[in-house]
């Protein structure tokens, strides 16, 4: 399964133009100097320490976008419709074997995600 994991910097990067901050600014106000907030801006994962003090900052929650996209991706369910034309279904033995072959296409189906 090909998973796409968000890039907090490139994100935060986002926030900081959205708001209108000056690189300098934004450096000030998370206590670091201008080219670790470029640094920051290249990072796909910081610490949670540093991401909650830029979630303050930016008035944005970063760790709950992080954790909410990664839950709705563990959560994400198919559907499979299968349509069964029973009056052909003559005998147990013809119904078990059925029963089989719908087993293995949903084993299959669960496998694939």
């Amino acid at each position: 399964m090909n998973e796409k994991l968000i890039h907090i910097g490139e994100l935060i990067r986002q926030k900081v133009e959205e708001q209108g901050l000056s690189i300098t600014e934004f450096a000030r106000k998370i206590n670091c100097e201008r080219t670790d907030v470029y640094y920051i801006f290249k990072q796909q994962t910081l610490n949670t320490e540093k991401l909650n003090l830029i979630s303050k900052v930016l008035n944005y929650d970063f760790i709950n976008e992080v954790y909410m996209s990664q839950k709705q991706k563990e959560s994400t369910t198919y559907e499979i419709k299968i349509t069964i034309n029973l009056t052909n279904i003559n005998s147990k033995e013809q119904y078990e074997n059925l029963l089989s072959k719908l087993n293995e296409i949903l084993i299959i189906s669960k496998k694939s995600e």
